[in-house]
């Protein structure tokens, strides 16, 4: 998958969420759609997002497994795209499953961090 294609994925991604909230809140009956439902990301989900910019990350794999790979080898670039997904997941409406939280706290944020610290 070319880097191209990455920003791409990701957008097909959150479009198919989006997509999928959008159908959802309209099936709904009008007393419970007071609110749409945010998008919730769980273990499945968020390796799509990694894979999405550009990991190849296994079905299967656990958060924890996940963030591990996605850290091995980290050069400037993985960082970046790392730290742009990990701020839109973080920032974002969508729940996190706590698995997921976890996993970006206790190994994705630590070792982007050390990234940041080795390129000022």
């Amino acid at each position: 998958m070319s880097s191209d294609s990455h920003p791409q994925r990701l957008s097909e991604i959150r479009a198919g969420v989006h997509t999928e909230l959008s159908f959802q809140h309209r099936n709904r009956s009008r007393e419970s759609c007071t609110m749409p439902a945010a998008p919730y990301i769980d273990a499945e989900a968020f390796r799509e997002y990694l894979n999405a910019v550009g990991l190849e990350i296994p079905s299967q794999t656990s958060p924890a497994e996940a963030c591990e790979q996605a850290v091995r080898g980290l050069d400037a670039q993985r960082a970046r795209e790392l730290r742009h997904l990990v701020e839109q997941l973080l920032a974002g409406s969508a729940t996190l499953h706590p698995e997921v939280r976890q996993a970006i706290s206790h190994t994705l944020l630590p070792a982007l961090c050390n990234a940041a610290e080795r390129t000022h």
